[in-house]
């Protein structure tokens, strides 16, 4: 889901939080009252910079990414 088309679906359902993951580029995004999160990627045929995970804290409504390699 990228650009208008993604903002218009997250806004369109009231969500606070869309997550997604094909792209494997992680992204954490604001559009409107919905954060967009894409954790990255796990598997070894990206680069290590790539492979992260995403840790979504819904009560201080922050995102943190993280190496698979920690």
């Amino acid at each position: 889901m990228r650009g208008r088309r993604r903002r218009r679906s997250s806004s369109s359902t009231g969500s606070s939080y869309v997550c997604y993951g094909h792209h494997h580029e992680r992204e954490h995004t604001e559009t409107g009252r919905t954060a967009v999160v894409n954790p990255g990627a796990h598997f070894p045929t990206v680069p290590d910079d790539h492979r992260t995970v995403a840790i979504l804290d819904t009560l201080s409504e922050s995102v943190q990414f993280r190496s698979v390699l920690e």
